[in-house]
């Protein structure tokens, strides 16, 4: 997640107006709202003030992509299906077969997906500018 991805996040979780969020941050106006319409790039220490406030506002680690990624292969591997199968007691019927090749259906429900479990707790970045 780069500096302005976070920007935007701390402002949407927060409610906060670009003035509030420059004053946490330490910095004028207009240099956030530059940073906000991409005209500039924070230096390293506005960008560590940036990091700082994400963690403290949203209670999260940020996690690398190639993380993710494995941890959504992991999840979504061929013995997790397995285990979901013997978890249901289904053995041997067409709707195991179903589960096993698409394993994100529990129960015959799709889990949520992270967006929108997470434009419920309002953490998603808007889609319309700020």
């Amino acid at each position: 997640m780069n500096y302005l991805q976070k920007l935007n996040t701390i402002l949407i979780a927060t409610s906060w107006t670009q003035e509030e969020l420059a004053r946490q941050l330490k910095v004028s106006f207009p240099s956030l709202n530059a940073w906000l319409n991409e005209r500039s790039v924070p230096r390293r220490s506005a960008i560590i003030r940036i990091d700082e406030l994400f963690l403290s506002v949203i209670g999260a680690e940020d996690v690398s992509e190639n993380e993710l990624e494995s941890k959504k292969k992991q999840a979504l591997s061929p013995q997790m299906a397995q285990g979901v199968q013997e978890a249901q007691g289904v053995q041997g019927t067409h709707a195991s077969k179903e589960r096993i090749s698409n394993p994100i259906l529990l129960k015959g429900r799709e889990l949520p997906k992270r967006e929108e479990e997470l434009s419920t707790r309002g953490l998603v970045k808007a889609t319309t500018p700020i």
